[in-house]
């Protein structure tokens, strides 16, 4: 953005370029950026952010899988130096705790297509009969029923 009114407009639906931002810098790294003085920063961003009273930004990449940037989270702070090694350390772990949610939510859809796919595929092969009698092995698991005998047997040997 080249001005305080391009930041204020842009709309978050859409993509925004991270060439030239701290986000890109902690996406392209997979590092925190840290802007003590955004005075002194030389991102666009920071700057217009200064202009409106934050004198210093944290941003820190969501990593999947500890690998793989799915995004940052950018934080700005009114005082100067406005983050503690502490704090900072912190806002880190909550950015992992975001990426490994995004991994286990995308290992989870891929596993539900699959299943859906090895459905699809079985049951243009195998006659529905079959099916029938092996469709309990991929279903949910019901709670198995005890039997009366059972509940007798644990009161009788006492």
């Amino acid at each position: 953005p080249s001005s305080l009114f391009d930041l204020e407009v842009m709309d978050s639906d859409f993509e925004r370029p991270l060439d030239g931002t701290a986000c890109g810098v902690a996406c392209r790294t997979l590092r925190e950026h840290y802007a003590p003085r955004t005075c002194e920063s030389p991102f666009d961003t920071h700057k217009a952010l200064y202009e409106t009273g934050y004198k210093s930004t944290l941003t820190v990449p969501i990593l999947v899988n500890g690998k793989k940037c799915a995004g940052a989270i950018l934080i700005p702070r009114k005082e100067e130096d406005g983050f503690s090694k502490q704090s900072r350390v912190l806002i880190s772990d909550i950015a992992c705790i975001l990426g490994s949610n995004l991994y286990s939510k995308r290992l989870r859809k891929a596993t539900e297509e699959s299943n859906k796919m090895s459905r699809q595929i079985l049951n243009s092969f195998v006659p529905a009969k079959v099916l029938e009698k092996i469709e309990c092995y991929w279903n949910e698991p019901k709670p198995i029923p005890r039997r009366k005998s059972e509940k007798s047997m644990t009161s009788y040997g006492s």
